[in-house]
């Protein structure tokens, strides 16, 4: 009675099982679209410091004038069209989940 499993008989399960290799091209294929947009959100980076930089080469005050106001063009957008989004989600769902927060004004916390 040998109870030793068989080597060769997984080998062949593993290499033979359609769905297992079905299973692995697709984790395989996920992970190249993840590495691939790593690498265009790295190429995206790269272009945009060297805009900033020959935007401060340009002009070296420019930076100080178009930061706050992107970052108050961004805050009023935010608020206008999505004021859902704004802050932190971690507080707004446990505001929501509480059962003392009537079922109409938990729209306001959470939300599609």
């Amino acid at each position: 009675m040998n109870n030793e499993p068989d080597f060769l008989q997984n080998v062949r399960n593993q290499i033979g099982d359609g769905r297992q290799w079905l299973d692995r091209v697709i984790v395989i294929a996920y992970a190249v679209l993840a590495g691939l947009s790593i690498v265009g959100f790295t190429l995206l980076a790269v272009a945009a410091f060297d805009l900033y930089q020959r935007l401060r080469e340009a002009a070296w005050w420019a930076p100080q004038v178009w930061t706050p106001a992107l970052t108050a063009f961004i805050v009023w957008s935010v608020l206008r069209w999505v004021p859902g989004a704004a802050g932190s989600g971690v507080p707004k769902v446990l505001a929501a989940l509480v059962p003392e927060t009537p079922l109409s004004n938990r729209s306001r916390f959470v939300s599609l």
